[in-house]
């Protein structure tokens, strides 16, 4: 069973801060979509609703004696356990055909007839699926994977803050990606950048930390489906790099 909800509507109740919870998925749902149809043969009874990852972006529901369909591999493809964070791969009833003049991007999709998603997730001991965040978006630092996903909910636990994006900067001289915040915050609040730091410092370890600086912004950059064009955002975050490169 997939649960699905458009982003205004997620906003919407995360501002009532309210119990409810409600799943989103991610731009690429289709490729979960023959795997989702087998599951959902056996998956409306005794549904039990999982309880979710708060960095998680979508749920699936794994249907007992199903998840053959499924698997989680770390970057050399093997296959992880339980609650382990790695690429999610599928089985399709019809086999995919490929990019259209893409051979080479068909070719790196698959391996040994295992689809590569592209998204990071992990299974629970209940058989839910939880996808975290997409492969090309982890940041990393000092050998340390971060989904931007757990530090915007972390940042989103802050009064006033209406909405965040997470990206990291790739710097060729150290080999890490530094982290930017991105931040929309309510016309009536007083946050500060240094708010925001002290308090995702407090909860995270020292390779997770916001290194680029949190900076506010009125509105996301909305990309033709809809979703945060994070390319735009990223340039920003350059741009704000080499001006602090200068003056300093």
């Amino acid at each position: 069973m997939l649960i699905i909800c458009d982003e205004i509507v997620q906003n919407a109740v995360n501002l009532l801060k309210s119990d409810i919870k409600i799943i989103t998925v991610m731009e690429d749902v289709e490729n979960y979509d023959s795997v989702t149809k087998i599951l959902n043969r056996e998956a409306e009874k005794d549904f039990k609703y999982p309880e979710i990852d708060p960095n998680s972006i979508a749920v699936i529901l794994v249907s007992s004696g199903t998840t053959e369909h499924l698997k989680i591999v770390d970057d050399d493809g093997n296959a992880l356990d339980n609650f382990q964070q790695g690429e999610i791969c599928v089985k399709h009833e019809v086999p995919f055909a490929g990019y259209i003049d893409e051979p080479e991007r068909t070719k790196e999709s698959y391996d040994g007839g295992w689809f590569k998603t592209g998204d990071i997730g992990c299974f629970d001991d209940e058989d839910f699926l939880f996808i975290i965040d997409r492969k090309k978006e982890i940041i990393k630092y000092q050998g340390i994977k971060t989904a931007p996903s757990e530090l915007e909910a972390i940042i989103y636990e802050i009064d006033g803050v209406v909405s965040s994006c997470v990206v990291g900067i790739y710097q060729e001289n150290t080999g890490n990606d530094i982290i930017h915040a991105f931040v929309i915050k309510k016309d009536s609040s007083d946050l500060n950048e240094n708010f925001i730091l002290n308090f995702v410092d407090s909860k995270v370890m020292e390779q997770r930390k916001i290194r680029g600086g949190v900076h506010f912004i009125d509105n996301f950059p909305l990309g033709r489906t809809g979703k945060i064009d994070k390319n735009i955002l990223k340039m920003k975050a350059k741009e704000i790099m080499k001006k602090f490169i200068i003056k300093n």
